[in-house]
């Protein structure tokens, strides 16, 4: 099965690509480092002709000079590696036509977990709650990055398997944030 991975050089996209490749799969790592722009479209048409499944793993981040603003939004973090087996397992069954959300199973506000990542590498920023921060150009709710009271599963503390999974109505493409 021919399987693009949008994102496919970033931390969870090669974990996934790695995962796929040994699951006997052909598989596309989409991004600028492989000449795929999502943005502009270069190299877009080649790398999704004839594939059966598309997996958009992007993430983007932004800072404000010396301080951070960031919408005091609730995550649920997940370690990349069970991100990418989540999606190694999604990407090769039947089509949902849906986003499926995959996420961690404890509440933690974007800030917080920011603050512990600056504190980690030693980086001195300032982290700011600021409810008209922009995520991906929208303004969040508490709850705008949690998997919705639609979701079907949730993911173990041990890990996410099968029980991992949590799914809401969307379009035909697995997304994942």
């Amino acid at each position: 099965m021919k399987i693009v991975v949008i994102g496919g050089s970033g931390l969870i996209g090669s974990k996934l690509v790695s995962l796929l490749r040994t699951r006997g799969h052909q598989v596309v790592a989409a991004s600028p480092d492989t000449g795929v722009n999502t943005l502009t479209g270069e190299g877009l048409a080649a790398a999704l002709a004839g594939a059966q499944v598309v997996v958009d793993g992007l993430v983007e981040a932004g800072a404000d000079g010396d301080a951070i603003r960031i919408a005091p939004a609730f995550v649920q973090p997940i370690a990349a590696d069970d991100v990418a087996v989540a999606l190694a397992d999604l990407a090769v069954r039947q089509p949902v036509n849906r986003t499926i959300e995959v996420a961690g199973p404890d509440l933690y506000r974007l800030g917080a977990l920011a603050r512990e990542v600056l504190a980690a590498d030693e980086d001195q920023r300032l982290v700011i709650a600021d409810v008209h921060a922009r995520y991906f150009g929208a303004e969040l709710n508490d709850r705008s990055l949690t998997p919705d009271a639609h979701s079907r599963r949730r993911i173990s503390k041990n890990g996410c398997g099968t029980q991992g999974l949590r799914c809401r109505s969307s379009g035909p493409l697995f997304s994942c944030a």
